[in-house]
């Protein structure tokens, strides 16, 4: 690929200015580059983000931004607090037992919630994330409606601890806002938490380390191996291996679907178990202890 810069025949590009161009065309990273600085440019692509636009760099209190790492079996989570231009990061255990970006996801937001906690300035907070998925699952415990219970939840350990810290901050008066924004946009507080997520995945300081002693199933999917607690995932595998072993024409289409429908999949698997129960000869996963 070429990339071409183009500027006015009359003007003219400093050597120095010519080498930064070539090295950032030139650099290997998916990442974007992210930048505080005071500069005009710097200040006006700030705003027109979307934290910006909202209003958030602007904001009184504290903000903080969360991201979490899974890559390679291993989790990262990181927070970057603006106003004090401030990091924290950790790697996040029980990868044995399987690992999802919604769990580091929680052990970011956990992160931030604690170093907020800890600064004991009394100031309101906002923490940003980029994780529709974290905050559609803490959602349920902080709204009316059915009591939620930890048990069964596969990060209750975690998910006790971002409930319960707010609350204390409620009890203070202290306001407390999740703001979901877009990752990869360019925001650079989203980039820097990003980037302490990854230094957390590589670093020494291991968090939530203790096995759930939950079963742990397995399976193989294109010659890769994915070991990981109950969830909609594990069923998925299961409605899958039953399907191949069933006929007719519903049973065809599903079989010969390209992507995989959790909805149609999971619907068969759920029709199916109302007439009688899951033949165990069709479960293609190995039930291990997470101890």
């Amino acid at each position: 690929m070429t990339t071409e810069v183009w500027i006015s025949t009359r003007g003219k590009m400093p050597e120095l200015t010519r080498t930064t161009i070539q090295e950032a065309l030139e650099a290997d990273t998916p990442k974007d580059t992210s930048s505080f600085g005071m500069e005009d440019l710097e200040v006006i692509h700030r705003s027109s983000t979307e934290a910006g636009l909202l209003g958030i760099y602007n904001f009184a209190g504290a903000v903080y931004a969360m991201d979490g790492s899974n890559d390679k079996g291993v989790m990262g989570v990181g927070f970057h607090r603006l106003d004090e231009n401030r990091r924290g990061c950790c790697q996040l255990g029980r990868g044995e037992e399987g690992n999802s970006f919604n769990t580091a996801e929680l052990g970011a937001a956990c992160l931030a919630l604690e170093d907020a906690k800890r600064k004991e300035d009394r100031k309101p907070i906002i923490i940003l994330s980029d994780s529709a998925c974290f905050l559609y699952s803490s959602q349920k415990w902080i709204e009316e409606g059915k009591s939620s219970f930890m048990w069964g939840n596969p990060d209750a350990d975690i998910m006790r601890d971002i409930v319960e810290l707010p609350r204390e901050r409620i009890e203070l008066g202290l306001l407390t806002v999740f703001i979901n924004i877009k990752a990869h946009r360019g925001d650079p507080s989203n980039e820097l938490a990003d980037r302490w997520a990854d230094e957390g995945r590589q670093g020494e300081n291991i968090r939530w380390s203790l096995p759930t002693n939950r079963p742990i199933f397995s399976w193989t999917e294109n010659g890769i191996t994915h070991r990981s607690p109950m969830n909609p995932m594990v069923k998925l595998q299961v409605a899958r291996k039953q399907l191949k072993t069933q006929t007719g024409l519903t049973a065809n289409f599903l079989n010969d679907r390209e992507d995989n429908s959790r909805d149609l999949l999971g619907q068969k698997r759920m029709d199916k178990n109302k007439t009688k129960g899951l033949p165990l000869h069709l479960i293609p996963i190995s039930l291990r202890s997470s101890t």
